[in-house]
């Protein structure tokens, strides 16, 4: 079954203001979410019940995955320093 994945608005601000050398290389990896939402290397998140986190490097894609309409739904993306703030 293929996912489909959504950005949040803020999140693709926040993608597109990625170093483009980041976006190159974590672009694919937030494709592939729609394969495979649960890819090895992603983690829960604690206290967010329902949310992952895929990394790559020093940066974060925080998504959460509904599985009964089949969407990855990216919430944020960015630097790690960054990315837990304010969950």
């Amino acid at each position: 079954m293929t996912y489909k994945v959504e950005f949040d608005k803020k999140a693709r601000k926040e993608f597109d203001k990625l170093p483009l050398d980041v976006r190159i290389r974590f672009l694919p990896k937030i494709e592939a979410l729609a394969d495979d939402p649960r890819p090895p290397g992603s983690r829960a998140l604690s206290g967010k019940k329902g949310s992952y986190r895929i990394r790559d490097g020093d940066f974060r894609a925080l998504y959460t995955i509904h599985d009964d309409i089949v969407l990855v739904y990216v919430f944020r993306v960015e630097h790690r320093k960054d990315a837990y703030r304010g969950l």
